[in-house]
Order: structure tokens, then C-alpha cells, then sequence
């Protein structure tokens, strides 16, 4: 089984990789990416977006989509839409 978390400027890949700790004690392959942004003003710009317009008003950089064909577990703290759809 394989789990994709996607960190950022609140919830790090440091906080992730530990918080995440017993997925991988139980054999979950956990990959972290990381959401970019100039500063946490623009991250929560993206994050309001998402909040206020829906999740498709933010797109996101196409590494973070890459190879995401086969993740049965997707972790977030915020979805823009076509991230949503990963199966």
C-alpha cells in the first residue's frame, strides 16, 4: 500500500515524516511532498481560495501530481481539486 502526504509551510515534511511514523511501521511505502510557497501569507492566500471559490480555484505545480497513479492513501491539509481525484 502506498501513501502520498503533502506538506507545507504549516504542516512541514518534518511534522509529516514523524506524524506519519506508524504507517511506515506497518508496511505503508510514505512518500512526502512538499507545497510550495514563498511564505506563509501566499499559503494562506491558496488556502482561502480553496476555502471561499472551490477546490479547483488553485492549481497545483504538476511535480506534486506526478506518478500518483498507483497511491491508495492521499494526505493533505488543504485538497485543491484535481488533487482530489488521485486513486
Amino acid at each position: 500500500m502506498k501513501c502520498l502526504a503533502i506538506a507545507d509551510l504549516f504542516i512541514n515534511a518534518a511534522m509529516m515524516e514523524s506524524g506519519l511514523k506508524a504507517l511506515r511501521d506497518n508496511g505503508i511505502e510514505v512518500e512526502v511532498r512538499e507545497w510550495s510557497h514563498g511564505s506563509v501569507e501566499k499559503l494562506q492566500e491558496d488556502n482561502l481560495r480553496v476555502e471561499q471559490e472551490g477546490a479547483e480555484a488553485v492549481a497545483l505545480p504538476e511535480a506534486l501530481l506526478q506518478g500518483t497513479d498507483d497511491i491508495d492513501i492521499l494526505i493533505t491539509p488543504v485538497c485543491p481539486g484535481q488533487y482530489c481525484g488521485v486513486r
